[in-house]
Protein backbone atom coordinates (compact mmCIF):
# COMPACT_ATOMS: atom_id res chain seq x y z
CA UNK A 1 0.00 0.00 0.00
CA UNK A 2 1.44 3.88 -1.28
CA UNK A 3 1.95 6.02 1.35
CA UNK A 4 0.35 9.48 0.80
CA UNK A 5 1.14 12.81 2.05
CA UNK A 6 -1.81 14.75 3.06
CA UNK A 7 -0.85 18.68 2.78
CA UNK A 8 -2.90 21.47 4.88
CA UNK A 9 -5.04 23.37 2.68
CA UNK A 10 -2.88 26.42 3.17
CA UNK A 11 0.57 24.62 2.44
CA UNK A 12 -1.16 23.44 -0.83
CA UNK A 13 -2.19 26.56 -1.49
CA UNK A 14 0.78 27.95 -1.18
CA UNK A 15 2.96 25.35 -2.68
CA UNK A 16 0.77 25.90 -5.77
CA UNK A 17 1.18 29.77 -5.44
CA UNK A 18 5.31 29.32 -5.51
CA UNK A 19 5.10 26.65 -8.67
CA UNK A 20 2.85 29.59 -10.51
CA UNK A 21 4.99 32.24 -9.56
CA UNK A 22 8.12 29.97 -10.68
CA UNK A 23 6.40 28.83 -13.66
CA UNK A 24 5.30 32.61 -14.25
CA UNK A 25 9.01 34.11 -13.36
CA UNK A 26 11.08 32.01 -16.16
CA UNK A 27 8.10 32.47 -19.16
CA UNK A 28 9.08 36.41 -18.42
CA UNK A 29 12.78 35.28 -18.71
CA UNK A 30 12.44 33.04 -21.86
CA UNK A 31 10.46 35.70 -23.40
CA UNK A 32 13.26 38.69 -22.92
CA UNK A 33 14.81 39.17 -26.89
CA UNK A 34 18.68 38.62 -26.59
CA UNK A 35 21.10 38.48 -28.81
CA UNK A 36 22.97 35.11 -28.30
CA UNK A 37 26.72 35.81 -26.89
CA UNK A 38 28.09 33.01 -24.97
CA UNK A 39 28.08 31.12 -28.55
CA UNK A 40 31.06 28.86 -28.89
CA UNK A 41 30.85 28.30 -33.11
CA UNK A 42 32.68 31.32 -32.81
CA UNK A 43 36.06 32.05 -31.35
CA UNK A 44 36.28 35.77 -32.14
CA UNK A 45 35.05 37.71 -29.31
CA UNK A 46 32.53 40.78 -30.20
CA UNK A 47 31.20 43.97 -28.76
CA UNK A 48 28.27 43.40 -28.38
CA UNK A 49 26.99 43.07 -24.75
CA UNK A 50 24.39 41.43 -22.46
CA UNK A 51 21.84 43.37 -20.00
CA UNK A 52 22.00 43.55 -16.67
CA UNK A 53 21.12 39.25 -15.19
CA UNK A 54 21.32 37.92 -18.67
CA UNK A 55 22.79 34.89 -19.06
CA UNK A 56 23.40 33.04 -22.01
CA UNK A 57 24.98 29.28 -21.54
CA UNK A 58 26.44 27.48 -24.67
CA UNK A 59 27.81 23.41 -24.96
CA UNK A 60 29.42 21.97 -27.84
CA UNK A 61 31.00 18.54 -29.13
CA UNK A 62 34.18 18.62 -30.88
CA UNK A 63 36.66 16.02 -32.84
CA UNK A 64 39.72 16.96 -34.47
CA UNK A 65 41.89 15.32 -36.72
CA UNK A 66 45.08 15.47 -37.96
CA UNK A 67 48.28 13.06 -39.27
CA UNK A 68 49.21 12.05 -35.57
CA UNK A 69 45.55 11.28 -34.01
CA UNK A 70 42.44 12.39 -32.89
CA UNK A 71 41.17 14.55 -30.48
CA UNK A 72 37.88 15.21 -28.39
CA UNK A 73 36.70 17.62 -26.62
CA UNK A 74 33.72 19.47 -24.78
CA UNK A 75 33.38 22.81 -23.87
CA UNK A 76 31.32 24.92 -22.41
CA UNK A 77 30.30 28.53 -21.98
CA UNK A 78 28.27 30.71 -19.93
CA UNK A 79 28.49 34.33 -19.95
CA UNK A 80 26.25 36.97 -17.64
CA UNK A 81 25.93 40.83 -18.42
CA UNK A 82 27.00 42.85 -15.16
CA UNK A 83 26.48 46.24 -16.45
CA UNK A 84 25.01 47.68 -19.69
CA UNK A 85 28.72 48.19 -20.42
CA UNK A 86 30.38 44.70 -19.17
CA UNK A 87 30.28 40.99 -19.05
CA UNK A 88 31.54 38.25 -17.48
CA UNK A 89 32.29 35.16 -19.97
CA UNK A 90 33.75 31.86 -17.78
CA UNK A 91 34.79 28.88 -20.00
CA UNK A 92 35.42 25.55 -19.13
CA UNK A 93 36.60 22.21 -20.71
CA UNK A 94 35.23 19.00 -18.68
CA UNK A 95 36.37 16.79 -20.98
CA UNK A 96 39.35 16.32 -23.34
CA UNK A 97 40.44 12.91 -24.79
CA UNK A 98 43.35 12.84 -27.57
CA UNK A 99 44.05 9.55 -29.62
CA UNK A 100 47.78 9.38 -30.54
CA UNK A 101 48.53 6.73 -33.24
CA UNK A 102 51.53 5.74 -31.84
CA UNK A 103 50.97 6.13 -27.92
CA UNK A 104 48.24 5.63 -25.00
CA UNK A 105 45.23 7.61 -24.80
CA UNK A 106 45.24 10.57 -22.25
CA UNK A 107 42.19 12.22 -21.39
CA UNK A 108 40.81 14.39 -18.30
CA UNK A 109 39.75 18.40 -17.43
CA UNK A 110 41.17 21.17 -20.15
CA UNK A 111 42.07 24.34 -18.62
CA UNK A 112 39.72 27.23 -17.83
CA UNK A 113 38.92 30.63 -20.04
CA UNK A 114 37.69 33.58 -18.31
CA UNK A 115 37.11 36.84 -19.61
CA UNK A 116 35.68 40.47 -18.66
CA UNK A 117 34.60 42.57 -22.21
CA UNK A 118 34.05 46.47 -21.80
CA UNK A 119 31.96 48.36 -23.90
CA UNK A 120 34.55 51.38 -24.77
CA UNK A 121 32.02 53.01 -27.17
CA UNK A 122 28.72 51.83 -29.09
CA UNK A 123 29.03 51.73 -32.98
CA UNK A 124 27.54 55.29 -34.41
CA UNK A 125 26.79 55.59 -37.55
CA UNK A 126 29.74 54.26 -39.89
CA UNK A 127 32.10 53.94 -36.76
CA UNK A 128 32.18 50.20 -34.92
CA UNK A 129 31.59 49.27 -32.00
CA UNK A 130 34.41 49.02 -29.76
CA UNK A 131 35.38 46.93 -26.81
CA UNK A 132 37.96 46.04 -24.85
CA UNK A 133 38.39 42.46 -23.00
CA UNK A 134 40.48 40.88 -21.09
CA UNK A 135 41.35 37.04 -21.11
CA UNK A 136 42.84 35.01 -17.97
CA UNK A 137 43.47 31.21 -18.49
CA UNK A 138 43.65 29.35 -15.35
CA UNK A 139 45.45 26.00 -15.34
CA UNK A 140 42.75 23.73 -14.54
CA UNK A 141 44.36 20.96 -17.25
CA UNK A 142 46.23 18.47 -14.70
CA UNK A 143 47.97 16.54 -17.36
CA UNK A 144 50.46 17.89 -18.85
CA UNK A 145 50.10 16.38 -22.70
CA UNK A 146 46.26 19.11 -22.44
CA UNK A 147 47.87 21.81 -20.48
CA UNK A 148 50.71 23.94 -19.96
CA UNK A 149 50.40 24.03 -16.14
CA UNK A 150 50.64 27.52 -16.13
CA UNK A 151 48.17 30.94 -15.82
CA UNK A 152 48.19 32.92 -19.52
CA UNK A 153 47.22 36.59 -19.77
CA UNK A 154 45.83 38.15 -23.31
CA UNK A 155 44.19 41.52 -23.94
CA UNK A 156 42.01 41.98 -26.70
CA UNK A 157 41.03 44.97 -29.03
CA UNK A 158 37.76 44.18 -30.03
CA UNK A 159 35.30 45.43 -33.09
CA UNK A 160 32.01 44.73 -34.09
CA UNK A 161 30.13 46.86 -37.28
CA UNK A 162 26.72 45.88 -39.19
CA UNK A 163 26.65 46.39 -42.67
CA UNK A 164 22.37 45.62 -43.34
CA UNK A 165 21.90 42.52 -41.89
CA UNK A 166 25.60 41.23 -41.82
CA UNK A 167 27.43 41.53 -38.68
CA UNK A 168 31.51 41.84 -38.72
CA UNK A 169 33.57 41.57 -36.24
CA UNK A 170 37.58 41.81 -35.63
CA UNK A 171 39.55 40.95 -32.55
CA UNK A 172 43.71 42.29 -32.62
CA UNK A 173 45.08 40.34 -29.26
CA UNK A 174 48.00 40.16 -27.49
CA UNK A 175 49.42 37.02 -24.50
CA UNK A 176 51.23 36.87 -21.85
CA UNK A 177 52.12 33.21 -22.19
CA UNK A 178 52.75 31.13 -18.78
CA UNK A 179 56.42 29.72 -19.08
CA UNK A 180 56.39 25.89 -18.18
CA UNK A 181 59.96 24.62 -16.39
CA UNK A 182 62.24 23.55 -19.04
CA UNK A 183 60.36 25.26 -22.02
CA UNK A 184 61.09 28.42 -23.79
CA UNK A 185 58.30 30.11 -25.05
CA UNK A 186 57.58 33.91 -26.05
CA UNK A 187 54.41 35.93 -25.78
CA UNK A 188 52.21 35.47 -29.03
CA UNK A 189 49.82 38.06 -30.54
CA UNK A 190 46.57 37.03 -32.47
CA UNK A 191 44.44 38.55 -35.00
CA UNK A 192 40.74 37.43 -35.88
CA UNK A 193 37.96 38.03 -38.11
CA UNK A 194 34.20 37.16 -38.38
CA UNK A 195 31.45 37.43 -40.30
CA UNK A 196 27.49 36.50 -39.84
CA UNK A 197 25.28 36.43 -42.60
CA UNK A 198 21.67 35.62 -41.98
CA UNK A 199 19.75 33.65 -44.44
CA UNK A 200 15.96 33.88 -44.00
CA UNK A 201 14.50 34.08 -40.76
CA UNK A 202 16.11 31.26 -38.85
CA UNK A 203 19.57 30.22 -40.46
CA UNK A 204 22.74 31.96 -40.11
CA UNK A 205 26.04 31.30 -42.15
CA UNK A 206 29.28 32.59 -40.76
CA UNK A 207 32.75 32.51 -41.55
CA UNK A 208 35.85 33.11 -39.38
CA UNK A 209 39.72 33.32 -40.09
CA UNK A 210 42.14 33.45 -37.08
CA UNK A 211 46.15 33.25 -37.25
CA UNK A 212 48.42 33.73 -33.89
CA UNK A 213 52.14 33.85 -33.89
CA UNK A 214 54.30 31.18 -32.47
CA UNK A 215 54.76 30.68 -28.43
CA UNK A 216 57.98 28.76 -29.47
CA UNK A 217 61.68 30.92 -29.00
CA UNK A 218 63.46 30.35 -32.05
CA UNK A 219 61.19 28.44 -34.06
CA UNK A 220 61.28 25.26 -32.86
CA UNK A 221 58.99 22.71 -34.09
CA UNK A 222 57.75 21.22 -31.01
CA UNK A 223 57.82 22.14 -27.25
CA UNK A 224 58.16 18.73 -25.26
CA UNK A 225 55.49 20.05 -23.44
CA UNK A 226 51.85 20.77 -24.72
CA UNK A 227 50.43 20.67 -28.05
CA UNK A 228 49.01 23.72 -26.67
CA UNK A 229 52.43 25.80 -27.11
CA UNK A 230 53.17 25.55 -31.30
CA UNK A 231 54.41 27.32 -33.80
CA UNK A 232 52.50 29.66 -36.23
CA UNK A 233 48.75 29.12 -36.24
CA UNK A 234 46.46 29.47 -39.30
CA UNK A 235 42.66 28.88 -38.79
CA UNK A 236 39.35 29.89 -41.10
CA UNK A 237 36.20 28.48 -40.14
CA UNK A 238 32.74 27.62 -42.23
CA UNK A 239 29.91 27.12 -40.38
CA UNK A 240 25.70 26.96 -40.48
CA UNK A 241 23.48 27.94 -37.07
CA UNK A 242 19.70 27.37 -36.63
CA UNK A 243 17.53 29.22 -34.46
CA UNK A 244 14.76 27.00 -32.74
CA UNK A 245 13.69 30.21 -31.49
CA UNK A 246 15.27 33.54 -30.00
CA UNK A 247 16.43 31.96 -27.23
CA UNK A 248 17.77 28.64 -28.24
CA UNK A 249 20.03 27.90 -31.59
CA UNK A 250 22.71 25.12 -32.80
CA UNK A 251 25.43 25.20 -35.31
CA UNK A 252 27.60 23.28 -36.81
CA UNK A 253 31.47 23.98 -38.31
CA UNK A 254 33.96 22.80 -39.80
CA UNK A 255 38.24 24.13 -39.35
CA UNK A 256 40.95 23.97 -41.07
CA UNK A 257 44.30 24.93 -40.08
CA UNK A 258 47.82 25.13 -42.01
CA UNK A 259 48.91 21.99 -40.19
CA UNK A 260 46.42 20.06 -42.14
CA UNK A 261 44.45 19.16 -38.96
CA UNK A 262 40.45 19.56 -39.45
CA UNK A 263 38.41 20.17 -36.65
CA UNK A 264 34.72 19.15 -36.72
CA UNK A 265 31.90 21.34 -34.24
CA UNK A 266 28.50 20.55 -33.05
CA UNK A 267 26.72 23.08 -30.42
CA UNK A 268 23.77 24.22 -28.84
CA UNK A 269 23.19 27.95 -26.98
CA UNK A 270 20.34 28.83 -25.18
CA UNK A 271 19.63 31.84 -22.58
CA UNK A 272 18.09 31.91 -19.51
Amino acid sequence: MKNTIQLHPFRREFALWRVTQTFTIVAIVLSIPLRLRADLSLETETARMLAIGQMEYSAAAEYQHSKEGGEYALPLAFEIGLHPRLSLLIEPTPVVWISHKNSPSIHGVGDTEITGTYLLRDEIGSMPAFALAGEVKLPTAHNRSIGTGQTDYALYLVASKRFGQTEVHANVAYTLVGKPAGTTVQDTSSFAIAVDQPLGQSDDFFAEAMYTTSALAGGSETSGVTAEIGVDELIGTLGMRHHFSKNMNAFASISFDNANATLFRLGATCRF
